[in-house]
C-alpha cells in the first residue's frame, strides 16, 4: 500500500506497518499495515510485541502545535 492510500484508509490515527519498499533516499513508499489506532499509547504496545524486523510506526493526520 502507498503512503497516500495509507493516509486515506486510515485518516488521523497511528498505523505501525511493514516497510516494504523505499525510495533511493531511503524514504518508505510501500508499507503492509500491522495496526492502527487513535492513541500513540496502543501502537506502542503492538509494538513491543511484534516479530517483525523492517517496521515503521506513522501517523496519518497533521500535526498538532506545540504550545
Amino acid at each position: 500500500m502507498n503512503l497516500s492510500s495509507l493516509k486515506k484508509k486510515f485518516k488521523d490515527q497511528w498505523v505501525l506497518a511493514r516497510v516494504e519498499e523505499k525510495d533511493q533516499y531511503g524514504a518508505v513508499t510501500k508499507v503492509t499495515p500491522i495496526a492502527h489506532a487513535k492513541r500513540r499509547q496502543q501502537i506502542d504496545q503492538k509494538l513491543i510485541h511484534t516479530q517483525e524486523k523492517h517496521i515503521t510506526v506513522l501517523y496519518t493526520g497533521e500535526p498538532k502545535p506545540r504550545i
